[in-house]
């Protein structure tokens, strides 16, 4: 099963162990519950550095907040 599924046997172990306890629906819970605390991460990392830019840029006029986060994006990569 492990080759077929291109991993290796102790990740199948790992996994029997961890939810072999769980019914079906408590799986698809986590998974779920998993995947929005991964989304407000981003959200969250998104936001501390849109606080970040504009406590480091300089209020120029003409500039927008979306502008200068932007700039140091494009900066950033």
């Amino acid at each position: 099963m492990a080759k077929r599924l291109g991993v290796s046997e102790q990740s199948i172990y790992g996994w029997r162990s961890r939810f072999a306890d769980m019914a079906t629906e408590d799986v698809k819970e986590h998974k779920n519950l998993t995947q929005e605390n991964a989304r407000l991460k981003r959200l969250l990392a998104e936001r501390d550095l849109e606080i970040e830019i504009t406590k480091r840029s300089p209020q120029t006029s003409g500039t927008s907040h979306k502008d200068r986060v932007q700039c140091y994006v494009d900066r950033s990569v």
